[in-house]
């Protein structure tokens, strides 16, 4: 397993940007939107697929302190 780690700043608590995202792509009309809104995390294990399996709640993650953490499937 790999570990992807997305990590909050002092401007973006990522935790509650993902939920926003996820909660508005089940519109399909703004999918492409809310990727790349998760995508500008740019983190290099961060692809379109993981971001779309992510925000459709296919792939599971934890909330660690301000931090995403995904664990992924080599």
């Amino acid at each position: 397993m790999t570990t992807l780690c997305l990590q909050s700043t002092p401007m973006v608590y990522v935790p509650g940007v993902l939920r926003w995202a996820m909660s508005g792509y089940k519109f399909k009309k703004d999918r492409a939107k809310l990727r790349s809104v998760v995508l500008s995390f740019e983190h290099p294990l961060l692809t379109k697929q993981v971001a779309d399996d992510l925000l459709s709640g296919k792939l599971p993650y934890k909330i660690e302190g301000e931090n995403v953490v995904i664990e992924l499937a080599e």
